[in-house]
């Protein structure tokens, strides 16, 4: 009997020594996990800081470039405003800066921009100083500007006393803004490329009312020979001549717009008293 209790008594120590023995190993089992899992917590906290960082980094960088950028075009930036001239029966509109960089520059291109959008008066001035017997009206679009260049081109129409029907009227202005100076045709283009596009009929597009006006203007400007229409555009525009603006000889004018340069000559009243000729770029 004696010995049945000494077997039940080792049995049960048996079985509390095993429990403990597991109880230690999954307390160890846990401890384990916990500091793994908090190894791997600091690692994508870690992992979250520096992106953080570098997308602060990123967005600084970002704002640097942007304030560069937006100081260099706030520099650039100026301002066109309208004026006028008038007088009797003549108007005419045109285009002044505000807001230039550069005072003295500025005072330079408006003057440009007031002289050439009034030099057509010289024509009628001479035999009427008041413009008492001119009823005249031009308008101007600005074809082109950026912080470099500015081209404008003056439409209109003149009627003069007497005279038995009213004219058109087609004038450019192109201004250098970084020089402050009036710029023509061979200033800014190679007057050999104009000449040899010009004589190309597909190479040219001609703005007209209607396609038989384009047609005729395009004959007009195919049947003038090449030098003479070759001292015609390097002639092309207005220049100052000892501090006056003096106007083209053979009244030719020029402007550009983003998808090239534009040509006009003056032809008879018949086929529009002016013809464009878009050149491809």
């Amino acid at each position: 009997m004696k010995g049945i209790y000494a077997l039940i008594l080792t049995l049960v120590l048996s079985v509390g020594l095993i429990s403990c023995a597991d109880q230690k190993a999954s307390s160890n089992n846990i401890k384990e996990d916990n500091e793994v899992s908090s190894e791997v917590n600091n690692e994508i906290i870690s992992n979250k800081e520096d992106k953080v960082e570098d997308s602060q980094k990123a967005s600084d960088t970002t704002k640097e470039e942007q304030s560069s950028k937006n100081l260099k075009e706030k520099s650039n930036e100026y301002e066109l405003v309208s004026k006028n001239y008038n007088k009797n029966n003549v108007k005419i509109n045109y285009p002044e800066i505000k807001k230039f960089n550069d005072d003295e520059k500025l005072k330079s291109i408006n003057k440009y921009l007031k002289g050439c959008a009034l030099k057509v008066l010289d024509d009628y001035v001479k035999e009427d100083p008041n413009l008492e017997a001119v009823n005249l009206n031009v308008n101007y679009d600005v074809k082109f500007k950026n912080e470099k260049y500015i081209s404008i081109v003056y439409e209109g129409e003149v009627n003069v006393n007497g005279t038995a029907y009213p004219s058109s009227i087609f004038y450019t202005t192109n201004v250098d803004l970084e020089s402050g100076n009036i710029i023509r045709l061979s200033d800014y283009s190679n007057v050999n490329d104009i000449l040899n596009k010009l004589k190309d009929p597909k190479n040219i597009k001609v703005i007209a009312e209607s396609d038989e006006l384009a047609a005729a203007q395009k004959d007009f400007i195919l049947n003038i020979g090449n030098d003479k229409l070759i001292n015609m555009i390097k002639n092309a525009d207005f220049h100052e001549v000892n501090t006056k603006i003096e106007s083209p000889k053979d009244g030719v004018y020029s402007y550009f717009d983003k998808d090239g340069v534009v040509i006009s000559l003056q032809v008879n009243h018949a086929i529009g008293d002016h013809a464009e000729f878009k050149l491809k770029a």
